[in-house]
This record gives C-alpha cells, sequence and structure tokens, in this order.
C-alpha cells in the first residue's frame, strides 16, 4: 500500500532485547517508535486512541493496558490474568494518577525517540531493560502517560515452566534495577514521596528469600509454641492471618471488580489459586534475587510464544527444568510434615495456610515434569517423522 515497512533481524544477541530495541533505533525514522513483543496483536485503532498525547513534548512514554487472548486456557492462565490485573487497573492507575513514577510495560506503548537518547538509550547491564530506562527517563524530567481504557490483546504463559521463567527474568530484573537506580534516585532532588514509592516499586521481590526463611523457621516456631494457650492464638495470629491474606485478596479483587463489575465476585473462587502460584514462584525467584544481589549475570531468557487461533504455532520448546522441581518437592514435603504436626498437636487453625505452601510447591513440580515428559513425546514423535521420511 505504499507504506514503507522492513523486516530486520539481527545475526547475534548481543545486549538480548536492549540490544535489539537500541540497534532498531539506527533505522527508525519517527518521532516516536511503537513497541510490541511478538505475542501482541496491535489493535487498528492504537495510533488514533494514542499518538496525540505527544503534542505534548514533555511526554516521552504512552502505555496501554494488556488482556490476555487465552486468560481461560487453564488455572494457571487464569491466575496470570488476575495478577496482571492487578499491576494494570491498580497499581499503574495509582502511580501514574498521583504523579509518582512508573514504568514502561516493554511492550504495548510508544515511547519517544529524543527521550530515550536524553535517558542514555536502552541499556542491557540489567534483564527489564524497560524499567531501567523508564526511571532514567523520568528522572530527567519526561513525563508518562497511562491509557487504562486502550486495550492491547496477548498470550500468556501456558505452563508452569513458562511461566516460572518470564517472572524469574522480570524479578531478577527489577532488583537488579533497584541495585542501579536506587543511589541516583535517592540523590535527586524528586519529593520523598517519589522516592519512598520507588523503593517500594523497585525491591518487592526480596520478599521471596524472606518467605524460604519464613518456611524455614515455621516447624521450629510451631514446636517451641506447643503450650501456646487458645487466647494467644485467637487475638495474636488469627489476626495476622486475616491481615496478611486480607491485603492480598482485597488488591486483586479491587482490581477484578473494578473491570467485571458485578461478575467480580467469581473471582474469590480463584484466590487460593494465586495464592498457590505466588509460593510457586518462590524457589526460582528467590535465586533470581540472590543473584541480582551478588552480581551474578545471566542471559535474557525468552518466555516461550506458541501463537494463539488458527495461526497457533507448532513449535515445540525444549525443557530445561533442571533441578528445581526435586527441590520444590522437598519443600512441598517439608509442609507436608508441618500438617502431620499441626494434626498431632491439634494446631488445626494452621492447616489450611499449609495447605497452600504444600499446594503451590508439588504444583510448582508436578507440572513441569509433566510438561517435560510432554516435550519429550513430541520430540521423539518428530524425530520418527524425519526418519520415516529420509527413508
Amino acid at each position: 500500500m505504499g507504506h514503507p515497512i522492513e523486516y530486520h533481524h539481527r545475526t547475534n544477541r548481543h545486549g538480548y532485547k536492549a540490544g535489539a530495541l537500541q540497534e532498531g533505533l539506527k533505522s527508525a525514522t519517527g518521532i516516536v517508535v511503537a513497541v510490541f513483543d511478538a505475542d501482541f496483536v496491535v489493535p487498528t485503532d492504537f495510533l488514533q486512541k494514542t499518538i496525540h498525547y505527544f503534542a505534548d513534548p514533555k511526554v516521552g512514554v504512552v502505555q496501554t493496558r494488556w488482556t490476555y487472548l487465552n486468560q481461560s486456557v487453564n488455572k494457571l492462565t487464569e491466575v496470570q490474568t488476575m495478577l496482571l490485573d492487578g499491576h494494570f487497573v491498580l497499581e499503574h492507575v495509582a502511580r501514574a494518577g498521583g504523579g509518582l513514577f512508573f514504568n514502561f510495560n516493554g511492550t504495548a506503548g510508544i515511547l519517544r525517540k529524543e527521550m530515550i537518547e536524553d535517558a542514555g538509550g536502552w541499556q542491557h547491564d540489567t534483564l527489564t531493560e524497560d524499567s531501567d530506562l523508564s526511571y532514567r527517563a523520568q528522572l530527567k524530567g519526561w513525563q508518562f502517560v497511562y491509557l487504562p481504557d486502550v486495550e492491547c490483546p496477548s498470550e500468556l504463559p501456558v505452563d508452569m515452566h513458562g511461566f516460572q521463567v518470564q517472572q524469574t527474568r522480570w524479578s531478577k530484573g527489577l532488583t537488579q534495577c533497584a541495585k542501579k537506580l536506587l543511589p541516583m534516585i535517592l540523590k535527586s532532588d524528586q519529593p520523598w514521596r517519589i522516592k519512598l514509592e520507588a523503593i517500594c516499586h523497585l525491591t518487592p521481590n526480596i520478599s521471596y528469600p524472606l518467605m524460604i526463611l519464613m518456611s524455614l523457621l515455621m516447624l521450629p516456631v510451631m514446636i517451641c509454641r506447643f503450650y501456646m494457650g487458645w487466647m494467644q492464638m485467637v487475638f495474636v495470629d488469627l489476626p495476622l492471618m486475616i491481615a496478611s491474606f486480607w491485603s492480598i485478596s482485597a488488591f486483586y479483587l479491587v482490581a477484578q471488580r473494578q473491570l467485571h463489575g458485578k461478575g467480580w465476585s467469581k473471582s474469590i473462587w480463584h484466590l487460593p489459586w494465586l495464592m498457590m502460584a505466588g509460593v510457586a514462584l518462590t524457589l526460582s525467584n528467590a535465586k533470581a534475587v540472590m543473584e541480582a544481589l551478588v552480581g551474578h549475570q545471566t542471559a535474557f531468557a525468552r518466555t516461550p510464544k506458541y501463537g494463539i487461533g488458527k495461526i497457533a504455532s507448532k513449535e515445540k520448546y525444549k525443557s530445561k527444568i533442571g533441578s528445581l522441581p526435586y527441590f520444590e518437592l522437598l519443600a512441598g514435603s517439608y509442609f507436608v510434615l508441618m500438617i502431620w504436626y499441626s494434626v498431632e498437636t491439634y494446631n488445626f487453625l494452621a492447616i489450611p495456610f499449609l495447605s497452600l505452601f504444600v499446594g503451590g510447591y508439588f504444583w510448582a513440580a508436578t507440572s513441569k515434569f509433566w510438561f517435560e515428559y510432554q516435550n519429550k513425546q513430541a520430540f521423539e514423535k518428530a524425530r520418527q517423522v524425519q526418519l520415516e521420511a529420509a527413508r
């Protein structure tokens, strides 16, 4: 139709996604660049709803909200939908509306080329190049716009292995950004409310190593508190457990109510699965956070993309689950032991809480074993087809 469309493909992975984006800027001739990951479907009216915000010369980024093409595939995709909705419906709206820093999400958005260059370009010393650039740009005075009503459909990881690969990269990258950017943020002339929010935004994944520490201490604490009276449980333990669960539950349920109106109540039944999914990420994300803190660099692990609908990809991804599921089985068994101890000591109030850990760890381990088995079967079948064709 006369539009100057070109396809560019690098012959190396230097700098990974950040390197590819920086390389792409050399060919970009426009004032702004739109970025989409491979699994996103670009709405036909995307530019009509977004481009006019750049009439303000201070605007550097316009970010739109993710939606999901495959949210009903299985329980894992349903849980991921709730997790991401909390981020895009509550977190982004609150930060953008409150004049706080928030991040470009790496896709489904438009960036001003001048802003990218002014902030120092795409840098690949973290695994979350989008958050890194976002903070550097906002410290330079650039403004970000968030449009929660503009939806961009995307694909969610359909298996636990893909989900953990994605979340591990995000956890490690955000922790790397915290190490890199927090000194710069704290020395800046930004108001303290922005600095405090930046600290909270960049450091939440430290909770994963702390959760492992809590898990290890739980059984010794239960043994030490064997003679605990019922009043202590009712007036100390129970309120703490309710407060912990209520804050998480309210966060995600409010997001669902905002999106779905009266239909939000169906999401209540997903809450136990959501919490088990959080447990399933504990070991992998804790490892990622510790690697970030000690400065251990790893490659950019791409989230598996399969395609949705008639053009779905037939590609199979080789499994590299490693030893992680064995440690998850061990962790799940440890919590089974704690449930047994709770029954023996009549500490029945602890069982629902402990069951979430059992379910989360066993869900993570068994689903990855099943994923690996299916992949091996698929590769073996493909090999047999190739042998038959060769004959």
